[in-house]
């Protein structure tokens, strides 16, 4: 039998569909999520970008700023030179705004004789531009909302941890040398494509306005050593010297007995001769003893006078006289044997050079005290003038104030001693190997340097009328050889040596040498090492003056805020 049966429709034709339509909407949905994600990532892009550039136009500004003060405060031609030293010196409060100097436009003078660049201001805005076909189109903009260079908490270097006594008095004058801060801080906006970005950043650099030569009080003087007994014996110089006086009073007493036994001529010109020695009471007035204790030994104080260091050795130079002395009295012992048959010409003759010779010896003492002062260490005027101030002579004294590194490798140190370029400031020179010294040394430089030799040769003279060179030997040998114009200061640990017929046109100061100086040669004292009576006096000298005024090249520290 047959019966009719009702088609079953089958599900598997769902199936396909429904897979289509679940990829299609998978598709769908991953579509827009990449979309968002998409739009997310690049608006983070785009955010991120906005504000790197504003940071970035931050650090631009900050280091503009940075090292147009660095110029500034060290090229005299530069206008800001003068102009930073004014502010500092007239400040009645502890903030010294440099904004406006620093950011306006200046002329530079390269210093090579060629024509000056201008440097332009700082940019208060910029655009970004996207390149068309039709031309450049804006896009964006960085905005500089806020500059500001400050020098704040400006205080004398001494009160700022340097622990040195008498700070503030009149004789240190220390306060005249400063430490502070220079505070450069920046804002800027930028705009692009709808975002905005602003980033605040502000850095801090230190300050210290220095004597970028001898410290005072021995910016005063062309020579300090401040042991007696390492350039001269006094026990043997007041031997020697009571020797010498000793023997010239016999010698007069002698003489006036024996002129009435020469003829009138020769008595006469005993006479004469014997009559231009000092009286018996001028000599110890004008031939003092030397201080057999500890003591110190300074002069120079005229500028432009000279000195043979070798005179600097009373008791060698008098242990010559007195052989010499010793000599001609044996010389007018024999002459005198011939009195009768000549007369006492020969006689005469021999007093003449024997005169001669106690005329040199005294001559060498007063000399000698002319020149040179003498200061028992224990006595009230080196107490008051000296003692103070002595660790200034020091290593530990000079590097703090040597803030910039000068590597004796590098590209500047180079064209400094080939007479390219001009330093002015105070700079650390550390070498595990010699360095040497020579040729032009231009401008106006206190160089610490740390190094087992230092070689000075020929270093030629300043070039501009308050240029001086200033070297601060920390360790090792120091040797000057030839025609040398710098300053030096030698640390007790340095062996100071210098070659016959060497002349050093500046100043030598030398604390407290551990072992003695054989020193030959001559010195002359450069008036370019003092430091005028005040801070006013001293900045308005002619060319940078004695002081320089340096900043850290790395700031102390950073700090910003973002928004």
């Amino acid at each position: 039998m047959l019966t009719a049966t009702r088609p079953v429709r089958s599900q598997s034709g769902l199936a396909p569909l429904a897979l289509v339509l679940l990829a299609v909407s998978i598709a769908a949905i991953s579509l827009v999520a990449y979309s968002t994600s998409t739009n997310r990532a690049r608006n983070r892009a785009i955010g991120i970008l906005v504000g790197q550039n504003a940071l970035h136009t931050c650090h631009s500004h900050i280091n503009r700023i940075h090292a147009r003060f660095l110029r500034a405060i060290t090229m005299p031609e530069d206008p800001l030179f003068a102009e930073t030293r004014r502010l500092i010196l007239e400040q009645d409060s502890s903030v010294v705004d440099l904004s406006e100097l620093m950011t306006r436009a200046v002329l530079h003078d390269s210093g090579s004789g060629r024509p000056g660049t201008a440097s332009p201001p700082i940019e208060s805005s910029m655009t970004w531009r996207r390149s068309r076909a039709e031309g450049s189109a804006p896009v964006g903009t960085v905005r500089l909302e806020r500059l500001s260079c400050l020098l704040e908490r400006l205080e004398p270097l001494a009160a700022a941890g340097q622990g040195e006594p008498g700070a503030t008095d009149s004789g240190s004058r220390s306060s005249d040398e400063k430490t502070g801060i220079l505070r450069i801080d920046v804002a800027v906006e930028a705009r692009l494509a709808g975002y905005r970005a602003r980033r605040e950043l502000g850095e801090r650099f230190e300050v210290k306005l220095v004597v970028a030569g001898p410290p005072r009080p021995f910016d005063q003087m062309g020579l300090y050593i401040g042991a007696l007994d390492a350039i001269t014996d006094p026990v043997v110089a007041n031997l020697y010297r009571d020797r010498i006086l000793a023997s010239l009073e016999r010698t007069g007493d002698e003489l006036a007995r024996l002129r009435d036994s020469l003829s009138s001529d020769a008595s006469e010109t005993v006479g004469e001769v014997v009559a231009g020695l000092p009286a018996v009471e001028d000599r110890q007035e004008s031939t003092p003893r030397l201080p057999e204790e500890p003591a110190a030994l300074l002069g120079l104080a005229e500028p432009g006078g000279t000195v043979h260091l070798d005179a600097l050795d009373l008791a060698a130079g008098l242990r010559g006289d007195h052989e010499a002395i010793q000599s001609a009295v044996r010389s007018v012992q024999q002459a005198r044997q011939g009195i009768r048959s000549d007369g006492g010409d020969r006689f005469a003759m021999a007093v003449i050079t024997l005169v001669k010779a106690y005329n040199a010896a005294l001559m060498r003492i007063w000399t000698f005290h002319r020149l040179f002062k003498v200061l028992p260490r224990s006595g009230s005027e080196f107490e008051a003038l000296i003692a103070p101030y002595e660790r200034r002579l020091t290593p530990s004294w000079f590097s703090p104030r040597a803030m910039i590194e000068l590597p004796a490798s590098s590209g500047q140190f180079a064209e400094w001693r080939a007479g390219l370029r001009q330093l002015r400031g105070a700079f650390r020179l550390s070498s595990s190997s010699r360095v040497q010294i020579s040729g032009p040394a231009a401008g106006r430089i206190l160089l610490v340097i740390d190094a087992p030799e230092v070689d000075l040769e020929n270093v030629l003279g300043p070039i501009a009328e308050r240029s001086l060179l200033t070297v601060v030997a920390t360790r090792g040998t120091v040797r000057v050889t030839g025609d040398v114009h710098a300053c030096l200061v030698v640390a007790p640990e340095c062996r100071l040596t210098m070659a016959p017929g060497a002349r050093l046109t500046g100043a030598l100061l030398v604390a407290r040498p551990q072992g003695r100086l054989t020193l030959t040669g001559s010195l002359t004292w450069n008036p370019a090492t003092t430091a005028g009576t005040d801070l006013e006096s001293a900045l308005a000298l002619p060319d940078c003056g004695a002081y320089a005024l340096a900043a850290s090249p790395t700031p102390l520290w950073t700090d910003g805020e973002r928004r």
